[in-house]
């Protein structure tokens, strides 16, 4: 019977690491970045892209997991929430993704 348990820990454990490193990555370590960075990245976004701000975060998420950087890909993850809230409030007028993708669309398909 115990030799089953070791067996079992044993092959969990190389799993249970992974889960525990990417919970880390992906979901503790970008919220110990102070909200003052996030609301600044969040302010560059708006300032530079306008209503495509939230759209342009999440082609910068996306980025990051394509480069498999979880901790970038949080941190844009929490920039878009910041956005978000920003939106739900009133205080800015943004696109969401798939708004932003038809407009962008529209305006690459005009004939000059």
């Amino acid at each position: 019977m115990t030799r089953k348990i070791v067996i079992w820990i044993a092959a969990l454990t190389p799993l249970v690491i992974v889960l525990l490193e990417y919970i880390w990555q992906y979901f503790i370590r970008p919220r110990r970045i102070p909200v003052h960075r996030i609301t600044a990245m969040a302010d560059n976004l708006v300032a530079t892209y306008g209503p495509f701000a939230e759209h342009e975060a999440f082609l910068r998420q996306q980025n990051e997991w394509y480069r498999g950087d979880l901790l970038a890909q949080g941190t844009w993850m929490l920039v878009r929430r910041h956005l978000h809230m920003r939106w739900e409030a009133n205080d800015t007028e943004l696109f969401d993704a798939r708004e932003a993708d038809k407009i962008l669309n529209a305006k690459n398909t005009m004939p000059p």
